[in-house]
């Protein structure tokens, strides 16, 4: 039930040369400051500067970098069988939902195995899903064991699945019709990749501020900056749904590994890592945005503590995949570790400094290029995050641009609890709260009979965010 024993964060081993590289540059660093700190002190913004510029260079070039092509299907093509993973936990009050935008997918229903994953003990969430069962779904039952994480469950479920074609959806995901179709597509048409990508959008970016925020930042990800990973060639973190793979190269990988907290980005460097390319589409989901600190927080310090994870598994083999993965991997994961961690103590020690060389002293060109670099950094993230409103649709989050700093900092409380968690409860699971927001069922053709009403009533809001819903592809009928 678990990935290769030498690609699992449940083994902490470093490495012999990983230690001695990191004893050697800590020596380093030590002697620095006891001889000459003032000279670590300008290397190190040297190379913070250095690695802002970089940052900043790729999120404008990915401003420029166009969207995932459509594709449409030749005549005669064969669709192949697809499994469809939902994993739950405690959530009966999106199953109905949930199960109406699942039965409006597009797909041949004879290749179509929707699995819903349950654990156990869990009777009120099976007891939902039950009342809304038809013949396109079932449920998997995963004993209670440790690690009680969303990646054991699904490797649980993998032997039940007959797909040759893998995606995972959230409880709260309203995915787009086609979005198994554009995937299927993608992967026939290129041998080697692993897999796809579905842009992810949140459909309640208005209900308050911290929704917004958490909206800008999927748009810039998932309209500007994958696209560009995908564009390029590199390698870059796959979200936790929406992620479609062949069965053979989920396999060949080792599938997922069941002790790590954010086991998709995970995966997708160990898909680089043994050759497979990564990709996106144009169709994507909708979900819902966490809405309250405490929720926003718990998430994020899971995520942070996997990617933590994740790193420390990378870096034991950085030049495995050539160095395109080693790249990413910096610029991602790495990136936003540092990010989450620095950028509050490194703005509020600038602040503090720019005040007391206002009052006690001049500035000197030295402070001057630390400025510089922050502002070109700051107009790289602004300029993809508009780019990325504009493409998803969500213009009327423009505005909140101008408070993401703000939200920034809130990583820092998140990391801190991420570091803390990596060291008491490194494979706990902290499991995100849905049904805040306004239910909103999201659906192009015939739902499921029970929900068909609810279905209708949404089916505005729907078109708005997915306004190519209705655009007309060669298909078969189910």
């Amino acid at each position: 039930m678990s990935a290769r024993h030498d690609w699992s964060c449940a083994q902490f081993s470093l490495g012999l040369k990983i230690r001695a590289t990191l004893t050697l540059i800590g020596l380093l660093i030590c002697l620095g400051f006891i001889f000459s700190p003032r000279t670590v002190i300008t290397l190190a913004c040297q190379i913070a500067s250095g690695i802002i510029v970089i940052a900043a260079i790729l999120r404008w070039m990915a401003c420029l970098a166009p969207l995932p092509r459509m594709h449409v299907a030749p005549d005669g093509f064969h669709w192949p069988n697809y499994t469809v993973l939902v994993p739950l936990h405690h959530e009966k009050e999106v199953v109905q939902g949930l199960m109406c935008g699942l039965s409006a997918l597009d797909y041949p229903r004879d290749k179509l195995q929707i699995l819903m994953i349950c654990e156990a003990d869990d009777h009120s969430t099976i007891a939902a899903v039950e009342s809304h069962l038809t013949t396109l779904f079932d449920i998997v039952s995963v004993l209670p064991s440790l690690p009680r994480t969303k990646p054991k469950a699904m490797n649980v479920a993998m032997s039940r699945a007959t797909g040759e074609i893998i995606t995972i959806y959230d409880a709260e995901d309203r995915p787009h019709p086609q979005q198994l179709r554009q995937a299927a597509l993608a992967l026939a048409q290129n041998s080697n990749l692993a897999a796809v990508q579905a842009p992810l959008i949140y459909y309640n970016s208005r209900q308050n501020w911290l929704t917004r925020q958490f909206s800008i930042e999927y748009a810039a990800l998932f309209q500007a900056m994958n696209p560009f990973y995908a564009r390029c060639g590199l390698p870059f973190p796959l979200g936790g749904t929406s992620n479609h793979m062949r069965r053979d190269a989920l396999e060949d990988s080792g599938l997922w590994d069941p002790h790590n907290v954010t086991e998709d980005a995970d995966l997708s460097f160990r898909l680089a890592a043994f050759g497979w390319d990564i990709g996106m589409i144009g169709y994507g989901t909708q979900e819902e945005a966490v809405s309250n600190f405490k929720n926003w927080r718990n998430q994020r310090a899971r995520w942070l503590k996997g990617f933590m994870q994740s790193y420390g598994v990378h870096m034991r083999r950085p030049l495995k995949g050539g160095w395109r993965r080693l790249f990413t991997l910096q610029i991602t994961l790495g990136l936003t570790l540092t990010a989450a961690f620095l950028h509050f103590p490194a703005v509020f020690g600038l602040l503090v400094y720019a005040g007391w060389s206002l009052i006690f002293g001049q500035p000197t060109a030295f402070d001057a290029s630390i400025w510089g670099t922050l502002i070109f950094g700051y107009s790289g993230a602004f300029a993809c995050s508009a780019v990325g409103a504009v493409r998803a649709g969500q213009g009327h989050l423009l505005p909140s641009l101008l408070t993401m700093p703000l939200y920034w900092f809130l990583m820092f409380r998140a990391a801190i609890q991420a570091a803390k968690e990596l060291i008491t409860a490194p494979f706990h699971w902290n499991k995100t709260r849905h049904g805040d927001a306004k239910l909103y069922v999201p659906v192009t053709s015939q739902a499921h009979p029970l929900s068909a009403s609810l279905c209708r009533k949404n089916q505005g809001h729907h078109d708005r965010l997915f306004p190519s819903a209705h655009t007309a592809l060669p298909r078969e009928d189910p």
